[in-house]
C-alpha cells in the first residue's frame, strides 16, 4: 500500500443540474487557495466563468472575496465566527466581520 499525504480534491458542481462541472486533485492540505483555480477550470469547461459561487469556511480569505468582487461574481460563504477558532482562522487569511 502506498499513502499519499495531502491529497486534496477539488470539485465544482452546477447547483441547478447537481452535475459535475470541474474536478481537480491536488497536494494542498487546505481549500482557501483553490477558488480562483477551480473558477478557471469551470470558465474553460463551460465557457463561461459562474455568475454565483457558494462555498464552506474553507475558501474564504481577503483574497478570494477581493477576486470574487473583480470579476463580478456573487460570493456566497460563511461569516466569521467571533466566538472562537473560527475568527483567528479568518484574521490569520486577512479577513474581519468589519
Amino acid at each position: 500500500m502506498v499513502l499519499h499525504p495531502s491529497k486534496n480534491v477539488q470539485i465544482n458542481t452546477d447547483a441547478s443540474s447537481g452535475a459535475v462541472v470541474a474536478v481537480r486533485v491536488i497536494q494542498t492540505g487546505n481549500d482557501f487557495e483553490q477558488l480562483e483555480p477551480g473558477i478557471d477550470r469551470v470558465g474553460q469547461n463551460l465557457g463561461n466563468p459562474p455568475k454565483e459561487v457558494v462555498t464552506d469556511a474553507g475558501f474564504v480569505s481577503r483574497d478570494t472575496i477581493m477576486a470574487m468582487k473583480r470579476q463580478a461574481i456573487e460570493y456566497i460563504a460563511p461569516c466569521v465566527d467571533e466566538a472562537g477558532k473560527g475568527q483567528s482562522s479568518y484574521d490569520s487569511r486577512g479577513v474581519s466581520a468589519e
